[in-house]
């Protein structure tokens, strides 16, 4: 079975994901995660450099990392997109 991949909306940094349990930054160039590489933080599908920015994730369950996204994009936005991700972190019994 393929991982759910639900996106979640944008914040100042860039679109934003939830899958397997972690929220993460999604890539301008493939929408895909990001990898460490010699050369910093890089597209995992293209290997082209992006913003280190981009590398940051966190558990669903992580309440510091949701005030941050909060404080980012509003209370309501925050809001809707926590709720996003809970309910397919529930969706997949995480």
């Amino acid at each position: 079975m393929a991982d759910l991949v639900v996106k979640l909306g944008r914040d100042p940094v860039g679109q934003l994901a939830y899958a397997q349990g972690i929220v993460y930054y999604l890539t301008p160039c493939c929408e895909a995660s990001t990898k460490g590489s010699g050369d910093g933080v890089v597209c995992r599908h293209c290997y082209q450099p992006v913003a280190l920015e981009l590398a940051d994730a966190w558990l669903v369950t992580d309440e510091v990392a949701w005030g941050r996204l909060y404080r980012a994009v509003g209370l309501a936005a925050g809001r809707q997109m926590e709720g996003q991700a809970r309910a397919a972190a529930k969706e997949e019994g995480r």
